[in-house]
């Protein structure tokens, strides 16, 4: 489940935030616990899931979080990834630009590349080998939630938040508006 935590952003932010709680509860119960065909479930979002109380329902709840070590390599594509990618499609030459252009998170000890980034860029070089690189992330989802937790956190966020997948240009762009 892939940002559970925008339904009841919007929610919080168009004044039925108590009641989109209660459809996601209903929806992770369901899902999650009650679910006799479920062995295992991933769900992703900017909050941390532990400490909202519409998992209160679930049970056997690992969180980890994009600081942590042990999952870091899922997070995106690992170098090893993109470079095998790039040899199937018989794209190598476009190696130092992929990394240039998509090799910006940090998730714990590892550096690793935006896969929606890399996947449509090399799309693109299929269907057109002079194509250049873009920003195929921008737009594809609602940043309000982060942006809410900066202005929260006002001038402190730098001295104690430590971003991991946000830039500090990013932010300082954010702080500008």
């Amino acid at each position: 489940m892939d940002e559970y935590d925008v339904p009841v952003a919007k929610a919080s932010t168009n004044g039925y935030y108590q009641e989109m709680l209660n459809v996601i509860k209903a929806i992770m119960g369901t899902a999650l616990k009650d679910n006799p065909s479920l062995k295992f479930a991933v769900i992703t979002g900017c909050l941390k899931i532990t400490k909202e109380s519409i998992f209160t329902g679930t049970n056997n709840f690992v969180s980890d979080s994009i600081s942590s070590n042990r999952l870091n390599e899922y997070f995106g594509f690992t170098e090893e990834d993109v470079q095998k990618l790039l040899r199937d499609a018989g794209l190598e030459n476009h190696s130092s630009e992929i990394k240039q252009w998509y090799d910006g998170y940090h998730f714990g000890d590892l550096d690793v590349y935006c896969p929606w980034d890399v996947t449509n860029y090399v799309h693109d070089l299929l269907i057109n080998p002079s194509a250049v690189p873009e920003s195929y992330w921008k737009n594809t989802s609602d940043n309000a939630i982060i942006r809410s937790f900066i202005d929260y956190a006002g001038s402190n966020i730098t001295k104690n938040w430590k971003p991991c997948f946000l830039t500090s240009r990013l932010l300082k762009k954010w702080k500008k508006t």
